[in-house]
């Protein structure tokens, strides 16, 4: 709970919801190609499975040479 003066009260959002809400996009940041390599390694750290070939094929047009 947050503590606020009774003159911001209703103008001051929650915390998440203020947080969710100027969450970036990886679109927004990255170019699809960054994105998609970050997704990658979040992928391979997490769960190597979850690289399937679905999501690589996502990947080929992107890094084919």
């Amino acid at each position: 709970m947050a503590v606020r003066t009774t003159a911001v009260r209703g103008v001051v959002s929650d915390k998440q919801q203020a947080i969710h809400e100027h969450q970036p996009k990886a679109g927004d940041v990255l170019n699809e190609r960054k994105a998609l390599a970050l997704q990658l390694a979040e992928r391979i750290g997490l769960d190597p499975h979850t690289v399937d070939d679905a999501f690589f094929a996502k990947l080929q047009p992107e890094f084919r040479s």
